[in-house]
């Protein structure tokens, strides 16, 4: 998990509008994220509980060389007068992905890897196998998912469960 917590700080740095050596707040609250929702192995990979879409039914995804990006979103005067102080995107992309429900998937092609890359920074992280929005409203920080088609479950012990179902 410290390498893919590594990956998110490197990726926050370059990508925050000042080029401080801090992390700002919306980049620490995203690495909290990542911990809760994320479980790595030694080989680089990473395993997330994902709830199936229209089902209260929950699968393993494992992800072959995740990486995450974090992306300052802009904070209008009216956001402001509306209680936000801050929003940033976070996404994740992979190589390779496989589901476990019961039996592993056959590999698929990820949604990570050279133009892919370029776009996601661009058009500010819409692209990837998941992707969020932190904001900090009235003090306090939210999600919303970007992609309601991949939800994950933040429960590290539920995960823990799964992943030794599946023998990882």
């Amino acid at each position: 998990m410290k390498s893919f917590f590594c990956v998110l700080i490197a990726c926050a740095y370059i990508a925050s509008a000042g080029c401080n050596r801090n992390p700002s707040e919306c980049q620490l609250q995203c690495a909290a994220v990542i911990q809760q929702t994320f479980k790595g192995t030694a080989e680089g990979d990473y395993f997330a509980a994902e709830k199936i879409l229209g089902t209260k039914k929950l699968r393993l995804v494992q992800f072959h060389k995740p990486r995450t990006s974090v992306l300052a979103r802009p904070v209008t005067d009216t956001d402001r007068m509306n209680g936000v102080s801050g929003r940033c995107a976070l996404t994740l992309t992979c190589e390779q992905f496989r589901y476990w429900d019961g039996s592993w998937t056959e590999w698929q092609q990820g949604s990570g890897g050279g133009g892919k890359e370029i776009m996601n920074a661009l058009v500010g992280g819409a692209f990837g196998y998941w992707a969020i929005v932190l904001e900090k409203k009235n003090g306090q920080w939210t999600t919303r998912n970007m992609l309601p088609i991949h939800d994950f479950l933040v429960d590290q012990a539920q995960l823990a469960s799964l992943m030794q179902r599946a023998g990882v």
